[in-house]
């Protein structure tokens, strides 16, 4: 059988990728409960504060809208905008 380097570079390679992987799933499973609290509360933060910000944008166009229409209608009817 002859020895090919780059099969047993490869192996090697495997091997230690495999070797990190196993070493950081250990990890995570040892975070701390205070840990994955702090992660899940900073998620749900984030989630509110985008869905604030959906919610703001969409009422500012719509109030926005409005104020047009109210404006397009005043001018309409020869009335200037208080």
């Amino acid at each position: 059988m002859v020895f090919q380097p780059a099969v047993s570079i490869t192996s090697v390679a495997c091997v230690l990728m495999k070797s990190m992987a196993c070493a950081l799933s250990w990890s995570a499973l040892c975070m701390s409960a205070r840990m994955r609290t702090s992660a899940a509360v900073s998620t749900d933060r984030f989630e509110q504060s985008a869905s604030s910000h959906i919610t703001f944008n969409r009422s500012r166009a719509y109030l926005s809208a409005a104020a047009r229409r109210s404006s397009a209608i005043l001018s309409r009817l020869g009335a200037r905008p208080v």
